[in-house]
């Protein structure tokens, strides 16, 4: 069977119906990969990279294109795919691409732990590179993402935080100082387990025995109210490994207010105590009870 034909620029803009003009014929005709496209009402964008037809490496030049349909206007831009030493700039593959009203975010791949959020205009100037992924666009363009994390860590603690691409303010949404009644228990029993254990395991095993960075992870999509003021999500706190210092698993209800403050609130509460309030209600109705919504309006039984 002979082999698909590669993917290039110009079939993908005829599979959109788009113009070409002003395109130069070496690039529609140059074989691309690694690309995702957004064809969001009046904004078509494409991230690419040419594809390296000699087989050698994987080019370090990512690629943008964007047509602007009311003004009937072309608009590129590349950025280097890798800088040493600076953060947030190990760009991975594209898996998705999100506009806004004022901006273009570019959500890429680096590992299971890792990946960069890139932020330009909507003419592709650069904005931003944030060293993480997204998790939801708020109503006015606020980002949620979630931080990046060491892959090989000995540990994983999720952390999530809020960008605001007008301002460029990037703070810490979850977990805040100081910690609530529920984490702070939890880092409480964490820490006898470690004293347990003993120092010299975790000096064997590299591991930095501080309780306060247990493994967590997200469970669930956020849910955010209809002002995207307030958000809710499941938290799993713990892991199941098999070494003495593996911690017990505990899911855990977040709510977060104020989230377009500089100074935003999360509460914790254990999901079992909210499961015993409400024994018949699954998970999505106990977050969404949380931002406001009318419980009887939401599917399920009472």
């Amino acid at each position: 069977m002979a082999p698909a034909p590669a993917q290039t620029l110009g079939t993908i803009l005829g599979e959109y119906a788009l113009p070409a003009r002003g395109l130069a014929a070496g690039d529609l005709d140059h074989p691309i990969t690694g690309y995702a496209v957004e064809n969001a009402g009046d904004l078509f964008v494409i991230a690419f990279v040419f594809a390296d037809t000699s087989g050698v490496s994987f080019p370090d030049t990512l690629r943008l294109s964007s047509f602007d349909r009311v003004a009937g206007v072309w608009t590129h831009a590349a950025i280097e795919r890798r800088r040493l030493g600076e953060p947030g700039r190990d760009i991975g593959s594209v898996v998705a691409i999100h506009p806004t009203a004022r901006h273009v975010f570019l959500d890429t791949h680096g590992n299971p732990s890792a990946g960069t959020l890139l932020v330009f205009t909507r003419d592709l100037a650069p904005v931003a590179a944030l060293d993480g992924w997204l998790l939801r666009l708020l109503p006015g363009g606020l980002a949620v993402y979630h931080q990046s994390m060491i892959h090989f860590a000995p540990t994983h603690s999720a952390e999530l935080r809020l960008y605001d691409a007008d301002s460029g303010r990037d703070v810490t949404l979850y977990p805040r100082e100081p910690d609530g009644p529920v984490r702070r228990r939890y880092v409480a029993a964490t820490r006898q387990q470690y004293a347990r254990v003993g120092a010299d395991w975790f000096r064997n095993n590299n591991h930095p025995m501080d309780p306060r960075r247990f493994t967590s992870a997200l469970r669930d999509s956020l849910v955010t109210n209809a002002a995207g003021t307030a958000l809710a999500f499941l938290m799993r706190f713990g892991n199941e490994a098999a070494t003495p210092v593996a911690t017990p698993l505990l899911d855990v209800v977040v709510h977060c207010r104020q989230v377009r403050s500089t100074q935003p609130q999360c509460s914790e509460t254990e999901l079992a105590t909210l499961q015993r309030r409400h024994p018949r209600w699954d998970t999505s109705r106990i977050l969404h009870s949380l931002l406001g919504r009318d419980p009887a309006a939401l599917r399920g039984p009472p």
